[in-house]
């Protein structure tokens, strides 16, 4: 069943139908009115005419936006009312220079100063409306009622043409449906924008008091959130019918509500210790995930082509706390890199190629090392493995963000120029997309 209007719709409806009766009714009943009074109905017909052309018109950029019919009008049987109304105004008698008759036999009078004087006599206007605030506005109305009557057909036909517009894109959008594609990435965009962060906020608020709940103790915080996923989808399936704006909205909120939910039960089991590489190598689930999905950036603006690039690749990961920072772990930093970001082809890494350059760190982080505080490199050395890290802290950084954290170097303070003018990450789909950002989000909370 389709539901009430909202009040946008409801407000169009009524300013359609208050417009039509007004000027049916004008019209109609125009001789009959007294010379003020046709003056007067004429220029309220008129600014009737412009707000409802001013909400046809945002009615227009409304649906320019939506998949869904916003209007909640009868668009071909409006445009016919309002057809007619334009006919029955320009074919009536309404452009009639205003006059007035004191008497049948007397000659009408046209000027409208003295057309108010002679209203003001025999229509027994009360003395107040005789002062001349009143008797000159009365005057300009008559003066103008030809014009606001031009105006107003102007006004109709506008309005005719903003309905014909939607008439014609109800059509298209019925039959292209790149269309109606484009129209949905546009109402996602806006739930995205205006309704979801409230939303959001909420439904977070209520996953929080699900997992403090008594009534789930005993239960993993991955069962509460998944009993919630159950509940919101068979609640959906009950009530959602995908016939208004609203609806729609509700869908948005539905479908981010779901993703969310399902991004919270991902984001626990990310924060599990990792237990590829016997559980030693990396400090998560989510830095694992992290490292392999930057693996090709590294492959592509640091290198492996001489091994001990690969080391640099390496610091950067554990100044990062991504890596685990343990000596022994050099066997397993080894097998990583040879099955998980070298290529088949390529020759593969050795121990010495990862130890040897990180040696002379001293045991301090390679991104706390500069020309001026040179540990056991010399300056040479520094210079040429300078750019690697620089690369591969640009690169790490450039998904968490947390440089501004950690104590380092002054040069880090700036993003590497190659990594800060390309997209390193363009290889990545659309799932990774999303699915580097939930990660970098996780890692990121280590540093807060």
């Amino acid at each position: 069943m389709r539901k009430e209007k909202d009040a946008f719709q409801q407000r169009l409806n009524d300013g359609v139908t208050y417009f039509i009766n007004m000027g049916t009714n004008l019209n109609n009943m125009y001789t009959m009115l007294w010379p003020s009074e046709r003056a007067t109905a004429m220029y309220a017909l008129l600014l009737a005419g412009r707000r409802l052309s001013t909400m046809m018109a945002q009615a227009v950029r409304k649906q320019a936006c939506s998949v869904v019919d916003v209007i909640g009008l009868d668009l071909v049987e409006t445009r016919g009312r309002l057809l007619n109304l334009q006919s029955y105004l320009e074919h009536g008698d309404c452009d009639l220079q205003i006059s007035y008759n004191y008497s049948p036999d007397a000659m009408p009078i046209y000027v409208p100063n003295e057309i108010v004087d002679e209203e003001n006599v025999d229509l027994q206007f009360p003395a107040y409306e005789r002062e001349k605030a009143y008797t000159n506005a009365r005057a300009l109305l008559i003066t103008r009622a030809n014009t606001h009557y031009q105006e107003l057909l102007s006004c109709i036909k506008e309005v005719i043409a903003q309905l014909e517009k939607l008439i014609d894109d109800a059509k298209n959008l019925k039959r292209n449906p790149d269309l109606r594609a484009e129209r949905m990435a546009a109402m996602e965009a806006y739930y995205t924008k205006r309704l979801w962060p409230q939303h959001k906020a909420e439904l977070e608020a209520r996953i929080d008091a699900a997992l403090k709940d008594e009534d789930n103790k005993g239960l993993t915080p991955t069962k509460i959130i998944k009993a919630m996923i159950k509940e919101m989808e068979a609640d959906y399936e009950h009530h959602h019918d995908d016939q208004t704006f609203d609806d729609m909205m509700q869908q948005c909120q539905h479908c981010a509500s779901i993703k969310l939910l399902k991004a919270r039960i991902v984001a626990i089991a990310m924060k599990a210790p990792c237990e590829a590489y016997e559980g030693k190598l990396f400090t998560s689930k989510a830095a694992y995930e992290l490292a392999k999905l930057l693996g090709k950036a590294f492959y592509n603006y640091v290198g492996f082509d001489k091994k001990i690039k690969s080391s640099f690749v390496c610091a950067a990961m554990m100044d990062f706390k991504l890596m685990q920072k343990d000596c022994n772990n050099t066997r397993l930093v080894v097998e990583f890199i040879n099955n998980e970001l070298l290529g088949e082809k390529d020759d593969k890494v050795n121990k010495d190629a990862i130890i040897k350059p990180l040696r002379k760190c001293s045991g301090k982080p390679f991104c706390t090392i500069d020309e001026d505080n040179l540990r056991d490199f010399t300056k040479d050395e520094f210079v040429k493995y300078k750019d690697l890290y620089w690369r591969s802290f640009s690169i790490i950084n450039k998904v968490i963000g947390v440089g501004n954290m950690m104590t380092k170097a002054p040069y880090l303070n700036e993003v590497h120029e190659v990594i800060d003018g390309t997209d390193v990450f363009d290889y990545l789909d659309d799932d990774e997309i999303t699915k580097l950002q939930l990660l970098s989000s996780l890692l990121r909370q280590k540093w807060d």
